[in-house]
């Protein structure tokens, strides 16, 4: 049966039902001295939600199940049933390691975040996580390669990079018919160094009539005939070119007719005293369009180019491209002066933080390797270097120096003159483990003006509550931070079995408070309050 005891009791008020006498101590009834308990019952019944007291002796309390629960009663055995489905455990990690750090979860809606830092960003996409870094180019020039130097030597316009042994410097291109080298590559359609009689630095002298020659030991003087019966030429000293004409061909204006009438046809000049000598065409009377009709083979033509040669390509050069030997004959190419595709951009040497690596070819390719925690695609002229690794903490509970100390951000919020670390004994009573309070439910100060902590971190399942003198809850100056850093205030923050409870007691109050579980009425003790300003 349930006992009815006074709402509102005294020190010292007696209660009596049957045989057994209880007395008020101002926190419990207790069985007075020589009296024996007639009956076990309990006078408030508690539930995680809601208490009910009983106000008669025949009270009846009635358990029932909520939902998928049920309950029976077998003699003096009270069996509560979940008649429900127990739903699978989700598949989650608890502990999340990293390098540096560790985070743990401590309740199902628990998440983790993953940030960036600097030059990382991240993004979510569907169930992907990408981790991108970014960098910032650097700005290079052709002097910053260890084999290059162009501050020794200035470069003037139309130089190119020549190789001096030891490093690349700048010089003269050849090609380009440069000073201080003989252009002897054929090149340069368009510039001096072409083949053309008039550019040649020792061009033969060429005679205008037969005074001119040195050598006239085989002409004969005014001979009618022009050679003897042996066939030898007979031309004499002092015959002029139009002697010649009229004695070999009757002035003819062609000399198709002059070697045609010869029975013994000379295949060169020399064979009529002229020697190491061009013909002059302009006292021939008639200009022929090649040598080879008067005796004259295996020579250029008046109007020959670089192309009739048999061992230069025919291709038409570009503008500015010089001839390139490829192993079979010449041809033009865009290379000048042996030193690389001039309108080419490239980095000859690479520098990394650690070492440097240069290229040896045209076909060098240039790879972008990735170690620990990287990873690297390219698109386009874009290459992404991406980070793949695990981020360092990024909750104030991950924190190194905060797991080393075994500390909590509730611990944190506020500071507090005093943070008094709660216990319990079962359901009987409230111990503290801090400031020398020992005993039961022992009684704790105050200064009004000033913030007292409660550690409710090992009191789970006996709510804390703060009342005033009459039992009820007194939410005035009360914060209540959990172990992640969830806030809350005011009645809210009152009736906690866990996290921290900070009051900030009003200076203006004093006198006797209290606290007291919520499920248990036998943990209950009181708190007195001073105010500061009387003390």
């Amino acid at each position: 049966m349930a006992l009815n005891f006074p709402a509102t009791p005294e020190i010292d008020d007696i209660f009596t039902d049957g045989t057994t006498t209880w007395i008020w101590d101002g926190v419990a009834w207790n069985v007075a001295a020589g009296s024996a308990i007639t009956a076990d019952v309990f006078k408030t019944i508690a539930a995680d939600s809601g208490t009910t007291t009983a106000n008669q002796p025949d009270d009846t309390l009635t358990i029932t199940g909520g939902v998928d629960i049920s309950t029976s009663i077998v003699n003096d055995t009270l069996t509560v049933d979940f008649t429900g489905i127990i739903p699978a455990a989700p598949n989650v990690f608890q502990t999340i390691n990293s390098q540096a750090g560790v985070m743990v979860a401590d309740q199902l809606s628990d998440n983790i975040t993953i940030a960036g830092a600097g030059i990382v960003t991240t993004s979510i996409s569907g169930k992907t996580i990408t981790i991108t870094g970014t960098q910032t180019t650097p700005v290079l020039s052709i002097n910053d390669l260890t084999d290059v130097d162009t501050f020794d030597t200035t470069p003037s316009t139309g130089d190119v990079l020549k190789w001096d042994g030891a490093k690349w410097a700048p010089g003269t291109d050849v090609a380009s018919g440069g000073a201080g080298l003989d252009a002897t590559t054929l090149s340069g359609f368009s510039g001096s160094y072409y083949l053309n009689y008039n550019n040649l630095n020792n061009k033969p002298t060429v005679p205008t009539d037969l005074s001119d020659l040195t050598d006239t030991t085989n002409l004969i003087p005014a001979a009618p005939a022009i050679e003897d019966a042996a066939g030898t030429p007979t031309l004499a000293t002092g015959i002029t070119a139009a002697e010649v004409r009229s004695a070999i061909g009757a002035g003819t204006s062609s000399f198709d007719g002059v070697f045609a009438s010869l029975t013994s046809k000379p295949t060169t000049i020399s064979g009529y005293g002229i020697t190491d000598a061009v013909v002059d065409f302009a006292d021939l009377g008639v200009t022929p369009t090649t040598l080879s009709g008067y005796g004259i083979t295996n020579a250029l033509a008046a109007t020959a180019i670089l192309s009739d040669l048999t061992d230069v390509s025919t291709a038409t050069p570009a503008n500015g491209q010089a001839l390139i030997w490829d192993g079979a004959q010449w041809g033009p190419d865009s290379v000048s002066g042996g030193g690389g595709d001039p309108d080419q951009n490239v980095f000859t040497t690479i520098f990394g933080d650690a070492g440097t690596f240069s290229a040896t070819t045209t076909t060098d390719s240039f790879t972008i390797a990735t170690g620990a925690n990287l990873s690297s695609t390219a698109s386009g002229k874009t290459v992404t270097i991406n980070f793949t690794g695990t981020l360092g903490s990024t909750t104030y509970a991950a924190l190194t120096d905060v797991t080393t100390a075994n500390r909590t951000i509730d611990k944190s919020y506020l500071p507090a003159f005093a943070m008094l670390r709660l216990n319990n004994n079962g359901n009987l009573n409230y111990t503290c483990e801090s400031h020398g309070y020992n005993g039961a439910n022992p009684t704790f100060y105050a200064i009004g003006g000033m913030t007292i902590a409660f550690d409710l971190s090992v009191i789970l399942g006996h709510p804390f509550e703060i009342q005033d003198g009459t039992g009820t809850a007194y939410n005035t100056g009360l914060i209540h931070v959990d172990t992640i850093g969830n806030v809350t205030t005011g009645a809210a923050a009152n009736g906690r079995d866990g996290g921290t409870l900070y009051w900030e007691v009003p200076e203006t109050i004093s006198g006797g408070y209290r606290y007291q579980c919520t499920l248990h009425p036998a943990m209950v003790g009181a708190i007195t309050i001073k105010r500061i300003s009387v003390i």
